[in-house]
């Protein structure tokens, strides 16, 4: 699903540019560095609305302005192009039912995988971790690495999964290194927010776009997301949800943290 030259570029194209950590950091500081108000990136009117701040910020040659930021690696010449020629048309927002399907194959291989049967229920959760997914992927992946996969594996792993013959996708497919791996990658974005290295999270999402606190390992050892919770966001505690437990639990779950999602199984 690459970009070329005479294909028209839409949202569905544009997302896939950023990332998680661009999302987070532009939300923070890009009152700051650019002049504006926060400009969320996953947010389709509020990038159409700052174009021409992004478009400065992928260009500049300043480091302490350039997004994504440092020691993060500069947008290719590719990528500025295709923003540019999408922010200078007519900025069209395209459903495109190649990517919908894409989607709806992903949710369905994401079940299966992660033994949850209602991620469904969630689909732009679904729709960012496979943008990270995309943008993870590279032409040429070290067979060696636990991260590296291309993308046309990854989107022949997510065609072939047919939820009406699990069994023979695991002996087909899932039996191949090479999706086996995307597997993994998958299992394990679902359930830490995060692309695993080595044993460490290394790319995780933020808590900001949920996806560190909707991380499905939080349901499974029925716990709450650690240093999070709705509750932190008042007068006693600042800005930010780190404080919550500095007051006790209250009857009804406030200051537990177990606010945050619907009630456990």
């Amino acid at each position: 699903m690459g970009i070329n030259d005479t294909q028209q570029i839409s949202w569905n194209d544009i997302k896939l540019f950023f990332r998680g950590i661009d999302i987070a950091i532009m939300r923070r500081t890009s009152g700051t560095i650019a002049g504006t108000n926060t400009v969320s990136l996953d947010n389709y009117d509020e990038t159409v609305r700052r174009k021409a701040v992004i478009s400065q910020l992928i260009e500049t040659s300043q480091d302490s302005k350039v997004m994504p930021k440092p020691p993060f690696s500069r947008w290719s010449q590719q990528k500025i192009k295709a923003f540019n020629s999408w922010a200078g048309q007519a900025i069209p927002l395209v459903i495109d039912p190649e990517r919908q399907q894409q989607a709806q194959q992903f949710l369905q291989l994401s079940q299966f995988l992660t033994g949850f049967d209602d991620l469904m229920d969630d689909p732009e959760l679904a729709i960012k971790h496979l943008i990270r997914l995309h943008m993870r992927a590279t032409p040429t992946p070290d067979p060696a690495d636990e991260n590296q996969y291309s993308e046309n594996d990854l989107l022949e792993l997510i065609a072939a999964f047919d939820p009406s013959d699990t069994e023979g996708f695991e002996e087909n497919v899932l039996s191949q290194a090479n999706y086996a791996k995307i597997a993994q990658v998958i299992i394990l974005l679902w359930y830490t927010a995060a692309f695993i290295e080595q044993g460490f999270a290394v790319d995780s999402g933020t808590a900001d776009d949920n996806q560190y606190t909707q991380g499905l390992v939080w349901r499974a050892i029925q716990a709450h997301p650690m240093a999070y919770a709705p509750e932190g966001r008042d007068e006693t505690s600042g800005p930010d949800n780190f404080h919550y437990w500095r007051k006790a639990p209250e009857d009804g779950g406030k200051y537990s943290g177990l606010g945050i999602k619907q009630p456990l199984p």
